[in-house]
């Protein structure tokens, strides 16, 4: 998939566009493609480049591949072009041509791909901190160039951040059987359709309280039957990690599968069912929960 942009880059003799990081939605209706961070959303976002993953062990530090120390950014919303030192300058470069060499090999020398660690925050709280780590990154040439999708990171947006509309949505705090949060959980909701054939998925993401809010967007109000609509019937499942809870930086990319405990019976299962009556907002809980929607590590 890719995402075009109007980010025009310019050469220049001291540095060279590496690169492109789009940001794009991960929260709302799951579609084939990926839509762009809301401007509203990506004016406010603070994207810092750090050394190394944050997760590494100490001891195997040095062993990294780390963030090239030449890297700069220029941001817009939705997309930040990587820039790089020019093949003068930068000895990462593969081929440096000299000034005796023909026009033909004067051309830009493919770079040798790195990687990029960074982190994620909104000054404003409505999208969620995150970690990213970047791989295979380098060589992008052409900014209009659909082909040349360079990367993709998705965010999400907190239960600050998720308007519900008119259709209603899903909220609720997530905790594990341990009774630590689950801090940074990610929900996918699919919807069956009524009328058609077919689902609808949805995902949000908790907060580092484990907290949540899924708005329904995009999905039909059923047909009523006789004074009331009839309800969608809901599958729910939850991705998460242990160890971020209560993190303040999390890769959301190395989150795996949780088991949730029923909502109307004592065991757990790798989703959960329920219906959705539209025009509300529907917590949801756990059976013998007061306030939970109860989850542990997949056996």
């Amino acid at each position: 998939m890719s995402l075009r942009s109007n980010f025009q880059v310019f050469e220049t003799q001291a540095r060279h566009a590496s690169d492109l990081v789009h940001w794009v939605e991960g929260s709302g209706p799951v579609f084939e493609d990926a839509r762009p961070l809301a401007h509203a959303l990506a004016n406010s976002l603070e994207i810092s480049l750090i050394d190394a993953p944050l997760k590494i062990d100490p001891e195997n530090i040095l062993l990294a591949d780390r963030t090239p120390s030449d890297l700069s950014l220029t941001h817009k919303p939705g997309v930040t072009v990587l820039w790089r030192l020019n093949a003068g300058n930068d000895k990462t470069l593969i081929g440096v041509y000299s000034k005796t060499d023909s026009a033909d090999a004067r051309t830009r020398p493919l770079e040798a791909t790195y990687k990029v660690s960074g982190t994620i925050v909104d000054k404003q709280k409505r999208v969620n901190p995150r970690e990213f780590n970047l791989v295979d990154v380098g060589n992008f040439i052409d900014v209009s160039d659909p082909a040349a999708k360079g990367h993709e990171v998705k965010l999400y947006r907190s239960p600050l951040g998720t308007q519900m509309g008119s259709l209603g949505g899903l909220q609720g705090r997530i905790q594990w059987d341990t009774d630590e949060a689950a801090s940074w959980a990610i929900i996918t909701c699919e919807v069956t359709l009524k009328h058609t054939t077919g689902t609808h998925s949805y995902s949000a993401q908790a907060d580092i309280n484990g907290d949540f809010r899924l708005a329904f967007a995009s999905l039909p109000f059923p047909k009523k039957e006789g004074d009331s609509r009839p309800p969608y019937a809901c599958s729910l499942s939850v991705s998460a990690l242990k160890t971020a809870s209560k993190e303040a930086w999390h890769q959301p990319d190395d989150f795996v599968d949780a088991e949730l405990k029923k909502l109307d019976a004592d065991e757990f299962n790798v989703s959960i069912d329920f219906d959705f009556h539209t025009g509300k907002t529907q917590r949801l809980k756990s059976l013998a929960s007061e306030a939970f929607l109860i989850i542990k590590e997949t056996e």
